[in-house]
């Protein structure tokens, strides 16, 4: 069970990092737009198709934001699922070794930030599920 969860946190991960590659490569398209259309706007006097690729720009641009939206909005589903996840992972793991925990023994093993794993530590004292010491 706990190897079938594991498998599915880093799965969550993974995917979470390919969500996140695609945000960073969306931000750059976004930024490439803002910069075409800058260059559109100085030379509209002397070039009416370069106003068409102005506004192909926009659009795009519009696309892109939504597609950020969208993207952020299965981020922090992912987000929300990973923790509960690790929340559960957590409670498994401190059952099968009486309680006892190395943050960053535990971090490593699931290739994870101990950040992540204080948060879901606290998380579950704010539950009452685990009283930390």
């Amino acid at each position: 069970m706990r190897k079938r969860v594991t498998r599915r946190v880093k799965g969550w991960l993974q995917y979470a990092k390919a969500v996140d590659e695609l945000l960073e490569a969306v931000a750059e398209e976004m930024e490439k737009s803002s910069a075409l259309e800058k260059q559109l706007e100085t030379e509209k006097g002397r070039c009416s198709s370069l106003e068409a690729e102005l506004m192909e720009a926009k659009r795009s641009l519009l696309d892109r934001e939504r597609e950020i939206k969208s993207l952020r909005r299965q981020v922090d589903f992912l987000d929300n699922r990973f923790k509960a996840v690790l929340e559960i992972c957590l409670l498994n793991y401190l059952r099968e070794h009486k309680g006892e925990l190395s943050i960053k023994d535990y971090a490593n093993e699931l290739k994870i930030g101990e950040a992540w794993v204080e948060e879901a530590l606290e998380s579950l004292q704010k539950k009452g599920m685990v009283r930390l010491g």
